[in-house]
């Protein structure tokens, strides 16, 4: 498939050479800004010691607008699939200039004067180790807008260690540990999880569960699966009973301290380095029978450890905002962060005059966030009763921020309160907060009660993976606004409770469901060696919402990525047997789509493995024909008819064809049945129209071709 434009990769390196020799020939053509903590340390401290700082960029360094357009096209084909689904929802699926990365010859300018620790596409900025010494002389270059710290906190960043009512907040506490109890037989997701919990299965969270609504949310057959929730935490204690599901469906790990794919404690770490995020981790998406169950014990987890609790408990904003794109990068749908900036080391604090949604760096980039259809959930902090108590990046005004109520709903003392300098109501939401059950980190098999909005924030970080699997056509503005509009005080909002404690399943039925209900596969089992090469495929069945006729497909790969898989469509039975042997000693993968009559499509719940067994009569197997391709033209589209090409290999002549145009939300948008006539490249056209004659909007789509139990799959970039 053509590329979207014909990027130029020359012109990079020669062209950052020259910026580069300009920008130390030229200090004078500009002059950044140097924020007044800054001077004030300059005049005062010693100018070899050095200090963490954020350098902003004046632009992308592009020599003329074709250069930009070649970069943008390099980076469009580096946004994931994923990505490009959940971006789509919320028009963002053409990469910008937040998706290049910094310049090369601005970092190296500062590298040359001090210790790069990351570069931030979004912020078009790199976070540094300087001498303040230096500091004049990086704010003297051409290319450099603005010098400013980068927030260093302590644990007053999550919280003061007591409530005002002496109540011990967001750390262990030894006195009130529990050793979870053995449950005899271990529901399997997929099998007995797709059925009703009972309440003895829920355990101590069975409470902060039922009070927002999540209880009979599961009980619909919801558990977050196919939904990806980053956790931004301190680290996370993987090997924990809670995890037994959760551990299983990681789809990345990132240590932002240490600089490794390990978040669990290493070597150096504190011991209790890892206890706050697996509280947090395990509220969310914990999954231990008879001990925890969190919202969304079914979903896929990203974990970022951003937090490092050695040396006065610091914790570093512009690791939050590292994690923030990497987590873009894999396709997050919703981050979870119990970490809010307020006061820091070194006398630099984030004033409320400055919490206005736009001056700190995380909030700026929260709002990146949210402008590429992520949800980003975050504690309001343990500051309060006091009005104007809440903290970075608490303050965003694209997010939702937690505060904290007890089990009657009665808002709990510590949580922080708004209003933002520029009035808008903070928080946004409330969930329980006060004695929050979760995994106490300090063993594989214990719990605690935890108070902290740092453990309301994962409850509602859950509850939105909820929302978000039950109407994957939603962007995360819509997913937000529905449990707003829903929650307990949406009539009288304030700035205590925010819209009030949410309600999970009313929040879902604020409009009608059109994705096919969540169903879970049977057989064959995941890891399971099969006695035939043409096995018989079980799964449960799913539903439409509005009671009308569901359709399967069954893929079948052994690629993981199902990059082209055999495709068995049609299917109204959900029981089917491969009519072709498949290969002998190989590891296939397999999933099945449900489509409903309006052409909203569902994956099930997982993916599983099995393996086929060793034939001696290989000479005899048929195989799948193979090569069909599609690929479009012009592409990117913008207006007319769009030819879609596709490949038929030799032997297919009068076979079955069904094409398809599937927008980012999985419906059906266009679909075209043909016969095929001749080998070799056939031709096709869609005139940027649904099957109900509208116009579909400016995106990126997929097209599927599907013939003779083969699918192939290629993409088309829509502008109106």
């Amino acid at each position: 498939m053509p590329p979207f434009l014909h990027p130029r990769s020359a012109f990079l390196s020669g062209f950052m050479q020259v910026a580069l020799l300009f920008a130390f020939a030229c200090p004078e053509v500009h002059a950044g800004s140097i924020h007044p903590t800054l001077r004030e340390w300059m005049r005062s401290r010693p100018a070899g010691e050095s200090v963490a700082v954020w350098v902003f960029f004046v632009d992308r360094a592009f020599p003329n607008e074709e250069a930009h357009r070649a970069a943008l096209a390099v980076a469009q084909e580096k946004i994931s699939d994923a990505a490009l689904a959940r971006r789509a929802r919320v028009g963002a699926s053409f990469a910008d200039d937040a998706d290049l990365q910094v310049t090369p010859g601005y970092v190296a300018g500062v590298r040359r004067l001090g210790e790069i620790r990351h570069e931030s596409r979004w912020l078009n900025a790199v976070s540094a180790s300087v001498p303040l010494g230096r500091i004049a002389d990086i704010a003297g270059f051409p290319f450099v807008v603005e010098v400013r710290p980068v927030a260093i906190g302590r644990m007053a960043g999550i919280g003061p260690e007591l409530g005002p009512d002496g109540r011990l907040l967001e750390r262990p506490d030894p006195t009130r540990v529990v050793t979870r109890r053995a449950w005899k037989t271990a529901p399997r997701l997929g099998g007995s999880l797709a059925r009703p919990l009972s309440r003895e299965i829920y355990g101590p969270s069975y409470g902060q569960l039922n009070e927002i609504g999540v209880v009979q949310t599961h009980a619909a057959g919801y558990s977050g699966a196919r939904v990806v929730l980053e956790i931004i935490d301190t680290g996370f204690r993987k090997d924990h009973h809670a995890f037994g599901i959760a551990r299983n469906h990681i789809r990345g790990e990132r240590d932002f301290v240490f600089h490794d794919g390990q978040t669990q404690n290493e070597m150096g770490d504190d011991p209790t380095q890892h206890w706050h995020g697996s509280a947090t981790w395990s509220t969310s998406g914990g999954f231990d029978p008879g001990n925890i169950v969190g919202p969304a014990y079914g979903a896929t987890f990203v974990l970022a450890k951003t937090e490092d609790i050695r040396s006065e408990t610091r914790v570093e904003e512009d690791n939050y905002v590292a994690a923030l794109e990497w987590g873009d990068s894999l396709g997050v749908d919703i981050t979870s962060a119990s970490l809010i900036y307020q006061t820091f080391d070194d006398g630099f604090t984030w004033n409320w005059g400055q919490l206005d949604g736009h001056t700190a760096p995380i909030s700026r980039a929260i709002d990146r966030a949210a402008a590429r259809g992520i949800l980003c959930v975050n504690a309001m902090g343990n500051f309060g009763p006091d009005p104007d108590t809440l903290g970075e990046p608490a303050d965003a005004d694209s997010m939702l921020a937690c505060g904290a109520v007890d089990s009657l709903d009665s808002i709990a003392r510590f949580s922080s309160r708004g209003p933002t300098v520029d009035g808008r109501t903070k928080p946004e939401i409330v969930a329980r907060g006060l004695d929050t059950w979760a995994a106490d980190a300090n063993g594989i098999d214990t719990y605690e009660p935890v108070s902290g909005t740092s453990l309301s924030t994962p409850l509602v970080g859950g509850a939105c993976a909820l929302v978000l699997e039950a109407h994957p056509e939603w962007s995360a503005f819509r997913a937000r606004s529905a449990l707003l509009m829903t929650a307990d005080r949406a009539s009288h909002p304030d700035n205590d409770y925010g819209f009030g404690r949410i309600n999970v399943w009313t929040a879902i039925h604020q409009a009608p469901i059109v994705a096919p209900l969540p169903f879970s596969l049977v057989s064959p089992a995941n890891g399971e060696s099969v006695s035939t090469l043409q096995p018989r495929f079980i799964w449960n069945r799913s539903g439409d919402p509005g009671h009308g006729a569901i359709t399967y497909e069954l893929w079948i790969d052994d690629d993981p990525a199902f990059g082209t898989p055999i495709a068995y469509g049609g299917l109204s039975d959900t029981t089917y047997v491969a009519p072709v042997p498949l290969a002998p000693s190989t590891a296939f993968h397999w999933r099945v789509i449900a489509e409903g009559p309006l052409g909203y499509r569902r994956l099930s719940r997982e993916d599983q493995m099995f393996r086929t067994p060793v034939s001696a009569d290989t000479h005899d197997l048929v195989s799948a024909p193979i090569g069909w391709r599609v690929e479009c033209a012009p592409n990117p589209y913008r207006r007319g008819v769009c030819t879609l090409r596709w490949f038929a290999p030799p032997g297919s002549v009068h076979k079955d064809v069904d094409l398809s145009i599937v927008d980012p939300a999985g419906r059906r948008l266009a679909r075209e049945r043909l016969i095929v006539s001749h080998e070799g490249w056939n031709e096709s056209r869609w005139d940027g129209r649904s099957m109900k004659g509208e116009d579909v909007p400016s995106g990126i789509y997929l097209v599927l071709l599907e013939a003779s139990g083969r699918l192939a799959k290629g993409k088309i970039v829509l502008t109106r």
